[in-house]
């Protein structure tokens, strides 16, 4: 196997938080199977809000998912938002 090709990196979505809307209530953070997500302070609330570590993210899909303000989105690498609707009503026992 050729050494360029260990230095490639995976082409996965990752997670982003809308701070305008995330209140810091923690769900993205529990829920998160890597622990990539943290509360730290913010300015616009009093309890926080998350900050995700893309380089820890593997694009699960979970917090956005289960968060119930969509403050999560998933980006694409080339900066399109993520369609998950599918796997979001499968989750939600919708389908």
């Amino acid at each position: 196997m050729n050494s360029a090709n260990n230095n490639v990196k995976k082409k996965r979505a990752v997670a982003f938080v809308d701070s305008a809307y995330c209140t810091g209530c923690a769900i993205c953070a529990a829920i998160c199977p890597v622990k990539c997500i943290e509360i730290v302070e913010s300015s616009f609330n009093f309890t926080g809000e998350a900050k995700v570590s893309l380089e820890i993210c593997t694009g699960c899909n979970l917090c956005a998912i289960d968060c119930p303000w969509e403050a999560i989105s998933m980006i694409n690498p080339d900066g399109s938002i993520k369609e998950y609707s599918k796997q979001l009503f499968r989750v939600r026992g919708y389908v």
